[in-house]
């Protein structure tokens, strides 16, 4: 009888393992927005859609496929009412789990977005998420990344709330800081001025800006790099610091192409491993040719 017991409490304990690292399947639908370009919204959408897939949390329909799903059964998107349930109708025909959509709106000179998790079984709102924002509208494409990221690393909670920096506080800060640096140089010349224009020194002005940092949100590094996975299909992303670069992946010492996201910033790829241990690096550039490294090991079982 315990042997029993034991066996079931291992089955359940498996089955527990697998359901969490099993993606969910999602389609991301239209988001409802007014005083925006219907450019813009495909912009901001798609970003938040890929940095979505990228999480590993979930599978993410490809815009494409939905159209061309949608375009077999004589239907669009735009043809459809904006109510949930024909939404969760939509879902139905594509097939998915889960459909995410939203809404962007401004007040005044703030930004507000809203995003929801609907289940197509139920009808009901898994997830929500929400951020406020102030400042330029590209600046929005940030905000829709890291809404993602934010639904990715909370799947279970109701709500999650980003709380976004916001700009001219973000530029106060660094014009701060620019003010402070330039004291100090000053009061460095007051005093070795003389000495820096007798032997010719140039005072490098980069000398103390931090090398760029790279992050990985898929996979979440741990035990120090080392990572053990049992499929050779291996996909890799993560984000720079801001005005920073990826210049170069290599697996095993060999170069992988990667796509660069806006700016360089963001980016993601699938990589081939091998049997056996790999190293995968990553190395990034800013604008004053600061690199910076990540290396780590990934062992295929």
């Amino acid at each position: 009888m315990k042997i029993f017991k034991l066996f079931l409490s291992l089955i359940l304990a498996i089955s527990l393992l697998f359901s969490q690292d099993k993606k969910i399947n999602v389609a991301v639908l239209k988001f409802d927005a007014k005083g925006f370009e219907p450019a813009q919204i495909d912009v901001l959408v798609s970003r938040f859609r890929v940095a979505l897939n990228s999480t590993g949390k979930f599978n993410v329909l490809e815009r494409e496929k939905i159209k061309e799903i949608l375009m077999e059964q004589n239907l669009q998107q735009s043809e459809i009412a904006e109510g949930v349930g024909d939404n969760v109708q939509i879902g139905k025909i594509l097939g998915v789990r889960e459909i995410i959509t939203g809404d962007i709106g401004k007040v005044e000179e703030l930004y507000t977005v809203n995003v929801r998790r609907i289940s197509v079984e139920t009808s009901e709102i898994v997830q929500t998420a929400s951020a406020d924002y102030e400042g330029k509208i590209s600046g929005l494409l940030k905000v829709m990344e890291q809404l993602a990221y934010k639904l990715a690393e909370n799947p279970s909670e109701k709500h999650v709330a980003l709380k976004v920096e916001q700009e001219g506080k973000q530029e106060q800060g660094k014009k701060q800081k620019v003010e402070e640096v330039v004291d100090e140089e000053t009061e460095e010349e007051d005093i070795f001025g003389d000495l820096y224009k007798e032997f010719n020194i140039a005072k490098d002005p980069f000398k103390d800006i931090d090398p760029p940092k790279i992050e990985l949100y898929y996979p979440s590094m741990k035990n120090n790099g080392y990572l053990r996975v049992s499929n050779r299909d291996f996909e890799l992303g993560g984000i720079v610091t801001d005005e920073s670069g990826i210049i170069s992946i290599k697996v095993n010492g060999e170069a992988a192409d990667v796509k660069l996201g806006l700016a360089g910033m963001n980016f993601y790829k699938k990589i081939k491993l091998k049997k056996g241990r790999n190293t995968v690096e990553i190395v990034a550039t800013d604008l004053y040719h600061n690199v910076g490294k990540l290396t780590f090991t990934v062992e295929v079982k």
